[in-house]
């Protein structure tokens, strides 16, 4: 899906997105997949976000990188109603641009509700501003998860609380919450997102074997590369992941049902 740019030697040319599965911890249900940004090169290599993302950041690219993304993943859902949804990585910058409201208001309240932001770790925000901002996204239909967290990102947790949906928890907190002694702190993060009714979601999964010790902290559902590798398309993913688990999608109500129970009232 290209898209049309102005610059010379622009990196949104050859821009496009692989899809992982984010599932529960018995593989039989199907929350969404994450689009990951990457660009295919000429020679047949793919680069990851690590070495694209600054260009794209830029402010003369941010806005067109930021329709782009979100219009790939609204077209993806009108064209396959057999994905239960989608997640699009945004910044806090993203969020606000105009182009954001812009482009996810257009779009039919179907779609909006099966979109999921994931609101990646920018250190410099206003919280209001993005509060304010984020419930306008939430009354749309759309779904609030925090990327990357930790104890030392709770903060990020705690002044976004009441727009949010769920948290991605980082993987670097995989071998404390896999182990039998948790730190305070992560304690107290796990706990504490409970409590608010979250959806919690682990990042960085490499072995299954963690995954009931993972789902009794509370957690429901899980990504990384030991229960999926991102695929340039989401039907091999549900052929390679899920039929040998004779795994059953999450259709688009029961992917609903999921968050909204998470915040009871919060999305009807």
């Amino acid at each position: 899906m290209p898209i049309d740019c102005q610059y010379d030697d622009d990196p949104l040319i050859g821009l496009n997105f692989q899809f992982q599965p984010i599932l529960g911890a018995d593989g039989k249900r199907l929350l969404a997949y994450e689009t990951l940004v990457r660009r295919s090169h000429k020679d047949g290599t793919i680069e990851g976000p690590a070495g694209i993302l600054p260009a794209l950041m830029k402010p003369n690219r941010i806005e067109a990188f930021t329709r782009y993304s979100l219009e790939f993943a609204l077209t993806r859902l009108d064209s396959d109603p057999y994905l239960p949804a989608l997640s699009v990585n945004l910044s806090p910058r993203q969020v606000e641009l105009a182009v954001t409201n812009e482009v996810i208001a257009r779009a039919p309240i179907a779609l909006r509700r099966r979109l999921m932001v994931e609101l990646t770790e920018d250190p410099i925000y206003d919280h209001i501003s993005l509060t304010y901002v984020l419930h306008g996204l939430t009354a749309l239909g759309v779904r609030i998860f925090l990327d990357d967290i930790t104890p030392r990102s709770a903060q990020r947790f705690t002044a976004l609380r009441s727009v949010v949906h769920g948290l991605k928890l980082d993987r670097s907190l995989l071998a404390s919450l896999a182990a039998s002694n948790l730190t305070e702190a992560v304690t107290d993060l796990i706990d504490a997102a409970n409590k608010a009714g979250l959806l919690l979601v682990a990042e960085g999964v490499e072995d299954t074997d963690v995954l009931p010790r993972l789902a009794a902290r509370g957690i429901a559902f899980f990504q990384g590369f030991a229960l999926g590798e991102p695929w340039s398309e989401p039907k091999v993913a549900r052929r390679r992941i899920l039929a040998p688990r004779s795994a059953s999608l999450m259709p688009e109500p029961e992917f609903v049902t999921a968050l909204a129970g998470a915040r009871s009232g919060k999305l009807n």
